[in-house]
């Protein structure tokens, strides 16, 4: 399953990512069988009944803190009923022993409540808790274009048969060998939790 959301939430600050649903469809064409939410498809009600049945799952769009939890933001801000958010809860209530991979490409998804990397109110944690085997997380706001230019070298890797910290490592060389990508800013920030 594939989430692109491209939703913003004026009373966070959080502008719309167009780049969201680039990098989803992006990611969604290397798997031949993909679900991809993009647009008016992506509900926190489509994710908690899809999730329990996918191997990969990849979100891209804002993460952030909402309600005193870590969440993705998978709605737009609607005056009537607010935005709609994927919390850290509504990991640990998911049982995801099929969920081979999530990666989590949003800002500071590997951070919990007080911004330090793999707490335990995290989302990569929750992740892993669910039954996740591998979580690729980040550490602080990533630059969107750069996001989506590494998870395209990352899946490229990962669906030519090399396993998850590998795919990631190749895909962070390349960014970091472009002259305009070489500060650690860019590509230092992506990080891979789980079993090897």
């Amino acid at each position: 399953m594939v989430v692109g959301s491209q939703a913003g939430d004026a009373s966070d600050g959080l502008q719309p990512l167009r780049d969201a649903v680039v990098e989803a469809e992006s990611v969604g064409r290397h798997f031949a069988d993909s679900l991809v939410l993009t647009g008016t498809r992506v509900r926190k009600s489509t994710i908690e009944s899809e999730l329990p049945r996918a191997t990969v799952f990849h979100f891209s769009g804002h993460a952030g803190q909402h309600l005193g939890q870590m969440s993705l933001l998978v709605g737009s801000n609607d005056p009537r009923n607010g935005s709609d958010w994927f919390s850290t809860d509504d990991v640990d209530s998911s049982h995801l022993s099929q969920l081979e991979l999530a990666v989590l490409s949003g800002c500071a998804t590997e951070n919990g409540e007080n911004a330090f990397p793999a707490e335990v109110d995290s989302l990569a944690s929750a992740f892993l808790r669910a039954g996740t085997l591998h979580v690729i997380a980040t550490k602080w706001n990533v630059d969107s274009e750069t996001s989506l230019a590494l998870m395209e070298g990352f899946y490229s890797e990962l669906v030519s048969g090399q396993p998850s910290p590998r795919a990631l490592a190749s895909a962070v060389a390349r960014i970091r060998s472009r002259p305009a990508t070489s500060h650690p800013y860019f590509w230092a920030g992506y990080e891979e939790f789980g079993v090897n």
